[in-house]
């Protein structure tokens, strides 16, 4: 009896030395921003951190420039506060000290770093649509990673203020015949090739300047004069309309499904896609 005794009471203190261990155990957690997200300007990155038993010494950093005063909202177990960027991608980073009874000089060091993008709303700006030499069909922006075909966009004159049409408009972003494809709905988002090439749809992806998979080159049509293909220089397959509305990628070939007319939605005429 006294052994089983025994037995529990070791159990009864272990659990207890556990639950007091969790308790006091120091805690992190960045719930805001999402890494990999993306917010319209003048929308700013909202930050919140909880934190336990206490937080010290936070610091919070864009793009290496210390931004601390812009989180309002700081006590001894939490963060919160919304922090000023610019259109563009950016890196925040998040260092703290919280308090831990059994650590070295008691405190544990906290690092985070999260990638935002901060997007433009381009309705305004200069956007055009893509006119598939088949069908007339368009690229329209299904998700924030899809991109499809739709005949709604095919249709002209277009109305430059109309919001139900941004899903199909797109910011050729670049110079001369080099550059990047953007969402008008969401600046953000670039059209991106995979490794893979052959029959593999488009994607979107989070806009990334150092990213060649992100990165196009126009081609003018020998063929067909006023029509474009669309070179992807991270893995040298084209732009193609694939079956059941899809856009995919392909062996390039001056053929119809990889050949595009472009509409600039504020002249109102089909031009070369680069010129701005």
């Amino acid at each position: 009896m006294c052994g089983i005794l025994r037995t529990v009471h070791v159990m009864i203190l272990t659990a207890s030395a556990v639950a007091f261990l969790s308790a006091c155990a120091p805690s992190w957690k960045l719930s805001s921003p999402p890494d990999g997200s993306h917010v319209m300007f003048p929308d700013k990155i909202h930050v919140n951190i909880a934190s336990g038993p206490n937080m010290r010494g936070l610091v919070v950093k864009l793009d290496g420039a210390d931004v601390t005063y812009q989180i309002a909202a700081v006590t001894d177990v939490s963060a919160e506060g919304d922090v000023n960027a610019a259109v563009g991608s950016h890196v925040i980073t998040f260092d703290a000290d919280v308090s831990c009874w059994y650590c070295w000089n008691q405190l544990w060091h906290y690092s985070d770093s999260r990638t935002v993008c901060v997007g433009e709303n381009e309705q305004n700006v200069i956007t055009k649509i893509a006119h598939a030499k088949g069908d007339d069909k368009s690229w329209i922006k299904t998700s924030d990673t899809t991109v499809g075909m739709a005949p709604a966009c095919s249709h002209t004159p277009i109305n430059v203020t109309d919001d139900a049409m941004l899903n199909c408009r797109w910011n050729f972003f670049g110079h001369a015949s080099t550059g990047f494809i953007k969402s008008a709905e969401d600046s953000c988002l670039s059209m991106r090739f995979t490794v893979q090439r052959r029959g593999i749809p488009i994607t979107l992806a989070v806009y990334d300047s150092n990213d060649v998979l992100q990165k196009w080159q126009s081609l003018p049509s020998q063929s067909s004069p006023g029509f474009f293909s669309f070179q992807n220089l991270g893995t040298l397959g084209c732009l193609a309309e694939g079956p059941n509305d899809t856009l995919i990628q392909s062996d390039c070939h001056d053929v119809q499904e990889q050949l595009w007319h472009i509409f600039d939605v504020t002249t109102q005429t089909f031009e070369d896609p680069f010129n701005n």
